[in-house]
């Protein structure tokens, strides 16, 4: 029974059991919400307790962007505008506390 409330993150797909009736976890695929598949998953750990719901925790390898120029990863590691605002606001709090 679905509730009208439900909110799905992921979707853990297992693979079609075997001859034999198991269910091996080579296979298995882990999808958005919207349909799109995660690629890097190593691990899933599926655990629940006496009346709650089950519990995902999954285990990946992202793959960053490559980096063609230094410029590029200036560019990537540059701050932000706030991070930019509290290391000013650190500096000066340095220099009131020197004074």
């Amino acid at each position: 029974m679905k509730q009208a409330n439900e909110e799905k993150l992921l979707r853990i797909i297992p693979p079609p059991a075997g001859t034999r009736g198991f269910v091996m976890t080579q296979g298995t695929r882990v999808e958005t919400a919207n349909g799109e598949e995660v690629h890097g998953v190593t691990k899933i750990v599926l655990t629940c307790e006496v009346d709650d719901i089950w519990r995902a925790e999954i285990s990946c390898f992202v793959q960053p962007p490559d980096v063609t120029c230094l410029a590029d990863m200036s560019r990537r590691f540059a701050p932000t505008r706030w991070q930019r605002m509290v290391m000013a606001a650190r500096r000066l709090l340095r220099l009131t506390a020197a004074a």
